[in-house]
């Protein structure tokens, strides 16, 4: 275990809260988080460390922006690209630096009513690289509503295609993975008639829906729900919550050989 101190504090204390983390260029990792060194603990900045396989500090930068992390990946030309929203609001954002953690852009994405992002994929397609961000965005008759979306943009951040999968019911975006046929995977839950049901949707590379599975909610009303999507040696892995009844949660997880099986709702 590895005890950081970066330098300012409030009132004697530095608020840290640790967001991602991606393996760095040098066998090390970079980390992701928040960090408030002044009376401005609901405006945190973002705060970027890269560490050598120990551990070890290589260097930290802090950006002043009001940036909540959510994943971080590499670029395929050696720098870092950041999804996360903005804080106090659910506007996402998308912010690239190089692999000294020099800024090369920032960028909102003001999606129809309120947003966040959460996850985010490093793909590219004719030799130019595309990032691709999940999250939900409002839908439907009242704010409750939410529905998965993913966002593309090429390598400067301009967006080159948005899509919202919408539903009247309340959905999660909990996770984001690319498919062996060069498509997507969104893994999280809906809720539909006040039960949560287990929710994946597939689409191509473009980001067009190709089918969806939502898995019932079992016996006696259990719910169900995906936490994670995991690209496993080729295979699909997923993983979540089972929840029976309230007051019992479960974890529960399935492998799927090449994605295959997925697109049965009984699997």
């Amino acid at each position: 275990a590895k005890r950081y101190n970066i330098g300012g504090t409030y009132k004697g204390q530095v608020f840290i809260l640790v967001g991602s983390i991606t393996p760095n260029n040098t066998g090390g990792f970079l980390l992701t988080g928040q960090i408030n060194t002044d009376s401005s603990f609901y405006s945190p900045n973002l705060l970027l460390l890269n560490c050598d396989k120990d551990g070890n500090i290589l260097w930290s930068k802090i950006y002043r922006t009001s940036m909540v992390p959510s994943r971080i990946q590499k670029t395929q030309s050696g720098g870092y690209v950041i999804a996360g929203i903005l804080a106090n609001s659910k506007v996402p954002i998308l912010m690239k630096v190089d692999s000294s953690g020099n800024l090369i852009f920032h960028k909102y994405y003001y999606l129809p009513n309120s947003n966040v992002g959460n996850s985010l994929v490093v793909s590219s397609s004719g030799g130019v690289e595309h990032y691709v961000m999940s999250g939900i965005t409002a839908t439907g008759n009242t704010v409750n509503n939410y529905s998965p979306f993913l966002l593309c943009t090429n390598d400067t951040g301009d967006i080159q295609w948005q899509h919202i999968y919408g539903t009247q019911d309340t959905s999660q975006a909990n996770d984001l993975i690319p498919t062996f046929d060069k498509g997507y995977l969104i893994g999280g839950g809906r809720i539909t008639n006040g039960t949560q049901q287990l929710l994946l949707l597939k689409t191509d590379s473009a980001g067009n829906l190709q089918y969806g599975i939502e898995k019932g909610t079992g016996i006696n009303g259990a719910s169900y729900l995906v936490n994670s999507v995991v690209n496993f040696h080729g295979d699909v892995m997923i993983a979540g919550d089972f929840i029976p009844s309230a007051n019992n949660r479960y974890t529960w997880s399935h492998l799927s050989p090449h994605g295959k099986g997925l697109c049965n709702a009984d699997n």
